[in-house]
C-alpha cells in the first residue's frame, strides 16, 4: 500500500468532493479510498464516478448511515465500519447501572477508561446483515 496523500475533509460532503477531484487529478492510479465518516466517503464516490474512474477506486467509509448502506448495496462503495448506535446506547446504560450500583462509583470503571465496541465491516455481502431499523 502507497498512501499519496491525505487532506481534512472537514466532515463534509461537498469539500469530500473537491478533495477526490484533486487526488483523481494528480493520480492515474488510485486504487482506494478511507474516508473518515460517510459524508466524505460519499463526496468521493460522487467524484470518482463523475470522473468516469468509480470501477476502479474502492472507496471505504466510517460510520454506517443509511445513504451510505444503500450505495453500497448498489456495489458503489465498497464499504464502511457500521457502528450501531443501539449498541453504543446500551452499552453506555449498561455501563451506567453498573457503576450507580456497583457502589464504586468511576472507580470501577475499566482502568483505561475506554469501552471499545467493534465496528462492524459492512460490504455488499453483509450489508443486508444489518435490519432496516438500525440503519441511522
Amino acid at each position: 500500500v502507497k498512501i499519496v496523500g491525505a487532506q481534512n475533509g472537514e466532515w463534509n460532503k461537498d469539500k469530500a468532493i473537491a478533495i477526490m477531484n484533486a487526488f483523481l487529478q494528480a493520480n492515474d492510479k488510485l486504487d482506494g479510498v478511507f474516508a473518515a465518516n460517510d459524508n466524505m466517503a460519499e463526496g468521493a464516490m460522487v467524484a470518482a464516478e463523475s470522473a468516469g474512474r468509480l470501477d476502479q477506486v474502492k472507496i471505504w467509509g466510517a460510520n454506517g448511515q443509511s445513504s451510505t448502506l444503500k450505495l453500497i448495496e448498489e456495489g458503489k462503495i465498497a464499504g464502511t465500519a457500521y457502528s450501531n448506535p443501539f449498541d453504543q446506547g446500551m452499552t453506555a446504560g449498561n455501563l451506567a447501572m453498573y457503576l450507580l450500583t456497583s457502589g464504586g462509583g468511576p472507580s470501577k470503571a475499566p482502568a483505561t477508561g475506554v469501552i471499545k465496541i467493534a465496528p462492524f465491516p459492512a460490504t455488499k455481502e453483509t450489508v443486508g446483515q444489518i435490519a432496516p431499523a438500525d440503519r441511522p
